[in-house]
């Protein structure tokens, strides 16, 4: 489907649509049903249809991952999944993601959703057998700075931690023996148990191999295609159909 965008035209309190092709034949007429009319000066499609409206009217018609960025609350910015639109709820949303998953081949994945009251929040657990690197390969890279020190404690053999300030004080040689103890209880953790994942810095965790964190992003890109958030932290303004979480268990 053709990528589009949805402008606020403050002058008439107006939305505009702008694609970056000709749309399918089923999208325009779902926003000639919504009263929206072309533009042809501007090269857009225009109404005074409210934008959740827009959204839901073009997702039934749209199949492909991804979303829209547009402008949110008090300057910050609003994403709306393609099928955001479609105001899931508790067992829905999350039989609906399962039923994406599915649809683009992804295996190995529970979805499960807890409501409460305001809102719902999304927990991805995917399986993980044979999907990280060796462990001598990830505690000698990790020891060699490869994948950056940026943990602000550091665990040590004896089941103790340092925090970072400290360990760069130590001696050369008592950093490393932390250092690879550190890496050591990070791999084993990973294979041995769950582990919770930035999806935004998915490709920092390096344990996994680099096939695997594709899978990661794949999935990352079907819970997105579902996501909806107009929030503005700065503010304290919270606007969003779902949190989520993305672990990966040993199996």
């Amino acid at each position: 489907m053709a990528s589009y965008r949805i402008e606020k035209n403050a002058q008439y309190n107006s939305n505009e649509i702008y694609f970056d092709s000709k749309p399918a034949a089923e999208v325009l007429t779902a926003l000639r049903g919504l009263k929206m009319r072309w533009n042809p000066k501007k090269g857009c499609w225009y109404g005074f249809t409210a934008q959740n409206d827009i959204l839901a009217a073009i997702g039934e018609h749209d199949n492909e991952l991804g979303g829209t960025i547009s402008g949110g609350y008090l300057g910050a910015t609003r994403w709306d999944g393609n099928k955001s639109g479609k105001y899931l709820h508790g067992a829905e949303m999350s039989k609906a993601i399962r039923e994406e998953l599915k649809a683009q081949g992804i295996k190995g994945v529970s979805v499960s959703c807890k409501t409460y009251t305001g809102g719902q929040r999304i927990t991805v657990k995917v399986k993980a057998a044979g999907d990280f690197i060796g462990r001598d390969e990830y505690i000698n890279d990790y020891a060699a700075g490869k994948y950056g020190l940026s943990a602000a404690w550091f665990y040590t053999e004896d089941g103790g931690s340092v925090h970072r300030d400290k360990l760069f004080s130590l001696s050369n040689e008592e950093q490393r023996r932390i250092i690879r103890s550190h890496a050591a209880r990070e791999y084993d953790s990973a294979v041995s148990g769950r582990t919770d994942i930035n999806h935004y810095r998915i490709d920092d965790n390096k344990i996994y191999t680099e096939a695997f964190r594709a899978k990661l992003h794949r999935i990352n890109a079907v819970l997105d295609t579902f996501h909806y958030d107009d929030s503005n932290s700065i503010v304290d303004y919270f606007d969003t159909n779902f949190y989520y979480n993305l672990q990966t268990v040993a199996a």
